[in-house]
């Protein structure tokens, strides 16, 4: 298998990393990184880039022509996507320092597909809440997550429209989410992508993880550390068909 992954550096994605990097299958790693050297003293990456089994590019995900020198030189079976920004505490609640990266990230990704013909799995990690998912939530989360959350949120629901409307098998929202452009939205690639899985993470941690973690639609949690929901990804969702067009909530 030949693995892409964007936002690598750190959270989620990383840990994504860590764990493909321990299973046979996944033989070729490709990382798109704004800073190539953040892995040369990583006692677990260094030695795979300087094997050849993890390629790494310099680049931004936001940058389509970026994302296609990553994608266009050989073909790529899986992407895994976690992009994010640095977050801020504020009175507003949690402001990130790059807004709109997570919709601008998957909005060039797609266009990119799209135009290399691509249909490769694409799995992308959101949040829980969005959308329909907000009335599941514990009471506690229900009312603590539109303020805290609410600037990355919209975000997040930016990319998960962009997702459902290039995904061949999921419906698209009806709502265009407001950090979404009326022209953005229109011409974003819609129906090309066969296999999409948009993992909903409760709350996260940075706990150490090796827990076992319960993933469902409608899963009823509070949190779980970035660890276990890369190592969740990794072993669940790169292959086999058990998340392939759903969007699971990952937690405790």
């Amino acid at each position: 298998m030949h693995l892409a992954i964007l936002g690598a550096s750190g959270g989620v994605a990383y840990n994504v990393l860590l764990s493909a990097l321990s299973d046979t299958r996944v033989d070729r790693v490709s990382l798109l990184l704004r800073k190539p050297g953040v892995f040369e003293s990583n006692e677990h990456v260094a030695p795979a880039i300087a094997s050849g089994r993890v390629r790494v590019l310099q680049g931004d995900a936001t940058r389509e022509a970026e994302l296609e020198a990553l994608l266009g030189a050989d073909e790529v079976d899986v992407i895994v996507t976690s992009i994010g920004g640095a977050p801020r505490l504020t009175l507003r609640g949690i402001v990130i320092d790059q807004p709109g990266v997570c919709t601008r990230s998957a909005l060039a990704l797609l266009r990119v597909l799209a135009r290399l013909h691509a249909t490769p799995r694409v799995v992308a990690v959101s949040s829980m809440g969005i959308g329909d998912n907000h009335a599941l939530m514990p009471l506690p989360l229900r009312i603590l997550y539109p303020w805290l959350l609410h600037t990355p949120h919209q975000d997040k629901e930016g990319l998960e429209y962009l997702l459902q409307r290039a995904a061949s098998a999921l419906p698209t929202p009806r709502d265009v989410p407001s950090v979404l452009s009326a022209s953005d939205a229109a011409t974003a690639p819609e129906a090309f992508l066969p296999e999409v899985v948009v993992v909903r993470p409760a709350l996260l941690t940075d706990g150490a993880g090796e827990h076992e973690v319960k993933a469902a639609e409608d899963a009823y949690t509070y949190y779980v550390s970035r660890a276990d929901v890369g190592r969740f990804i990794a072993r669940r969702c790169l292959i086999g068909d058990e998340w392939v067009n759903k969007m699971p909530v990952v937690g405790y």
